[in-house]
């Protein structure tokens, strides 16, 4: 164990037994605030504090592990995909086998930088929690993924690979060890007309949006023509309609007229106007 300040990831990957290391992003001259190394089993050790947030998921599981750190302890074996995140600055004991890892070491910057981006002004207070252990699924698909690429021949596209898994282990932190979980929203409640107040689709042509909207109207279809009517009146033909336009001249011809419709029904008829052509017939001009 090297002595000093806190360790930065190349101290640490020196400080670890001699041929163990199996695969590094230290081979990457572009490699950045974010480090990845694949470690085979050895035996525990007094790890020193880091200058950085580290993350080791395991990879093949062990029969016994003791951690611990802060006056906290776990005991007990480790299976794979178990997880153990080690904020910046923090002394820890390994006690029995170390097993098969990848150790992930993230800066304070990339996350602060990350955090801005998500939490805007509560960036102040994000910080990591201490995780002695953890059967995190995010954690391992990451750490899997990080170990393929890690043995992968170099290509061009690495890099952008790299930062990619980078981005997502930082924002899986942030959103679930950090703390600082955003409210969220309560969906407005389903509706027969849509959601809430939103539609689900944009409102017929004609029709209001809402819950006042009116039925789109018809348009009336105008009455079939009559035959025998002059000047195709479309009017229905009707007893005391017919009997208007000879109120005036003919009285008892009026009362007639009424008289023989009494008792049917009054069909709902559209009005043409207010002009009534003459009928020809007995109750016409000519009638006698």
């Amino acid at each position: 164990m090297s002595s000093g300040g806190p360790r930065s990831a190349a101290q640490v990957r020196a400080d670890r037994p001699r041929g163990t290391l199996l695969a590094s992003s230290s081979r990457w001259a572009w490699a950045g605030p974010f480090h990845a190394d694949e470690y085979a089993p050895y035996p525990g050790v007094l790890a020193a504090p880091n200058d950085h947030i580290a993350i080791s998921a395991t990879l093949r599981p062990s029969g016994y592990l003791r951690e611990t750190r802060r006056g906290q302890t776990f005991e007990g074996p480790v299976g794979a995909g178990d997880a153990v995140i080690i904020p910046s600055r923090e002394l820890t004991e390994w006690t029995g086998t170390i097993p098969a890892h990848v150790r992930m070491a993230v800066a304070p910057s990339l996350v602060a930088e990350a955090a801005d981006d998500i939490h805007g002004t509560r960036a102040r207070r994000a910080r990591i929690a201490d995780v002695l252990h953890t059967a995190d699924p995010v954690l391992a698909r990451l750490a899997e993924l990080i170990v393929a690429e890690l043995r992968a021949p170099d290509h061009p596209a690495q890099r952008l690979m790299f930062d990619s898994l980078a981005a997502a282990l930082v924002a899986h932190l942030l959103r679930a060890y950090a703390g600082l979980d955003e409210p969220r929203a309560a969906l407005p409640a389903l509706t027969r007309r849509g959601v809430g107040r939103r539609r689900l689709h944009p409102p017929a042509p004609g029709r209001r949006a809402g819950p006042g909207r009116t039925r789109r109207r018809r348009r009336a279809e105008p009455a079939p023509l009559r035959p025998g009517l002059p000047g195709g009146d479309r009017r229905v033909s009707c007893p005391l309609r017919r009997a208007r336009p000879h109120r005036a001249r003919d009285p008892a011809a009026a009362v007639r007229v009424a008289a023989a419709g009494r008792g049917r029904r009054r069909p709902r008829v559209q009005r043409p106007g207010s002009f009534h052509a003459p009928l020809p017939g007995p109750y016409g001009d000519d009638a006698g």
